[in-house]
């Protein structure tokens, strides 16, 4: 049987602001139209600042997830 499409990805963070040299784990969660979790959903994380997690300057990073046709983004601000 086929994984139902995710509509709705929940991203979530511990922090939202990281010092230089730290990190940030996130985790993601893929959720159908019924607002019902997709356990296995296939989610592919993006960052702008060249796939990296770890701070390595001041300043702020976007990460994004897709899973289907669902995007979430977080901003970290670094720094």
């Amino acid at each position: 049987m086929p994984q139902p499409e995710a509509k709705v990805i929940v991203l979530t963070a511990p922090q939202a602001r990281v010092t230089a040299g730290g990190s940030v784990t996130f985790s993601a969660i893929a959720k159908d139209a019924s607002g019902d979790k997709i356990n296995g959903a296939d989610i592919t994380f993006e960052s702008d600042n060249a796939g990296l997690v770890r701070a390595v300057a001041n300043g702020t990073a976007t990460i994004t997830v897709r899973s289907g046709t669902a995007v979430a983004a977080y901003t970290v601000i670094i720094g």
